[in-house]
């Protein structure tokens, strides 16, 4: 299987599709914000059996606590410090942070990634070397207005696009501007009058 998967890391279009799926994986569910939710979601539900665990096996609470501890250590340890380094040493790829900002009512979804307005500012990880989908969703009564690159340098054909291919080559901010559809202005031109 070695072989074969090498052998698909060097098509262009699988290794993109491979790498944005990994940067879906590495802000969302092998975040270290999720897996430490997710120990804790554990922990909750065992820690009150632990002293009947303890007392029926001549176990010690407290080492227990001690292990769980050893556990969270490990987790933040790796989701900080050998994830993302990893991948960029055996891919030879460039991290950056790419920064979400929304501005009215509406949602961004970056990479497969939901963005609310409630979650900004929102920032996660990608790799320079590789585009990713960025794309506004109108929700409620805003509109999409335009995208604007606060931090970065980033170049769009169109700024007022709803669906957008992104390739920063540094660590940016973009901006998401939506705005109430009554104060939307629309200009209709007829020929004739």
């Amino acid at each position: 299987h070695t072989e074969i998967m090498q052998a698909l890391l060097n098509n262009d279009e699988f290794f993109e599709t491979y790498m944005n799926r990994w940067s879906y994986l590495q802000n969302t569910v092998f975040s270290c914000d999720f897996a430490i939710a997710h120990l804790d979601s554990l922990i909750d539900i065992i820690d009150p059996e632990m002293p009947r665990q303890t007392d029926r096996w001549n176990g010690d609470y407290n080492s227990w606590q001690n292990n769980v501890q050893t556990m969270r250590d490990f987790i933040l340890q790796r989701c900080e410090d050998e994830m993302v380094p990893g991948i960029e040493d055996c891919y030879d790829l460039t991290a950056i942070d790419v920064t979400i900002e929304i501005v009215g009512e509406g949602e961004v979804v970056i990479n497969g990634i939901t963005v609310t307005p409630d979650m900004v500012p929102w920032t996660g990880t990608f790799f320079a070397e590789i585009p990713f989908d960025l794309e506004a969703v109108e929700t409620g009564g805003d509109a999409f207005q335009f995208w604007e690159t606060l931090v970065g340098d980033l170049d769009y054909d169109d700024e007022t696009e709803l669906e957008l291919v992104i390739n920063p080559d540094g660590s940016v901010t973009i901006v998401a501007h939506f705005i109430p559809m009554e104060e939307f202005p629309i200009t209709f031109n007829v020929e004739p009058e």
